[in-house]
């Protein structure tokens, strides 16, 4: 995770989305990622949208 918000913060991106199950919830969580919205279902899949600001 640390990799991939380094290389989209050194291209200009300001924030981070994940629509992620909810059996990872918990580990975008301790990255810093809140919920913002769902659960919704996603090929038979709770999912819910994270979002992160990075700068």
């Amino acid at each position: 995770m640390t990799a991939a918000e380094e290389w989209a913060t050194q291209r200009g991106f300001t924030h981070g989305e994940i629509h992620g199950e909810l059996t990872a919830q918990r580990f975008y969580e301790l990255c810093g990622y809140r919920v913002t919205a769902g659960p919704y279902d996603e090929d038979g899949a709770p999912v819910v949208i994270m979002h992160k600001q990075l700068l």
